[in-house]
């Protein structure tokens, strides 16, 4: 069984036809898309708590990333960022969503390019330096930059280095589309993984 979740932003802006309902059955299932933005603008109800959410995303385990950029006046700065995906593959694009309060926010919207640098096991003490102080951490390593000029994460498991495609509004984030211009990533190497709060190893079985 496939679940698809309908909450999600990019589902939302799928069919908008003044506020009709639009509803297909596939199979013995039923799914319905319900195009209500008038009466969304109009109200400012969460009906989900958000504690209860972030514990419930948080049984998502996902890799941990820091995106990079070069600002406008030269400096380097990353984020540490676990809402990272592909989009497509041809063109190759790949996805992350920025919060809106994010120290370098203005930065990742004006260079117009990141690299997202997949952190390896070991490397939490890099994934806590960009989620405490990602606008000065560049300047505690020995980084090197990319063919694009972005800062990349020495020893990183894997980078793309993007120019930026697209921005799109995602609440009280913003989902950047880049497209992947170059990549790299290490064959024998195993992802920082973030599960439930807490950093883990991935584990192979069979």
């Amino acid at each position: 069984m496939v679940v698809v979740n309908l909450s999600c932003p990019f589902f939302k802006l799928v069919l908008n036809y003044k506020s009709h309902r639009h509803c297909a059955d596939m199979g013995t299932g039923t799914w319905r898309l319900e195009s209500q933005r008038n009466n969304a603008n109009n109200m400012s109800v969460n009906l989900i708590n958000q504690r209860e959410f972030r514990d419930a995303m948080g049984c998502f385990a996902c890799a941990v990333t820091v995106i990079s950029t070069t600002t406008l006046d030269g400096q380097a700065v990353g984020v540490t960022v676990n809402s990272f995906n592909s989009v497509s593959l041809d063109p190759p694009l790949v996805l992350f969503c920025l919060g809106r309060e994010a120290t370098k926010f203005d930065d990742f919207l004006a260079s117009g390019q990141f690299t997202v640098n997949i952190l390896r096991q070991g490397q939490d003490n890099i994934s806590n330096g960009f989620a405490a102080d990602g606008g000065n951490f560049f300047q505690t390593m020995d980084s090197y930059t990319s063919a694009l000029g972005n800062p990349l994460v020495p020893d990183a498991l894997a980078i793309f280095d993007c120019e930026t495609e697209t921005v799109h509004d995602g609440g009280d984030h913003v989902i950047l589309i880049g497209r992947v211009i170059e990549l790299r990533h290490d064959h024998e190497g195993d992802p920082l993984i973030y599960y439930r709060g807490r950093y883990c190893n991935v584990s192979f079985t069979g």
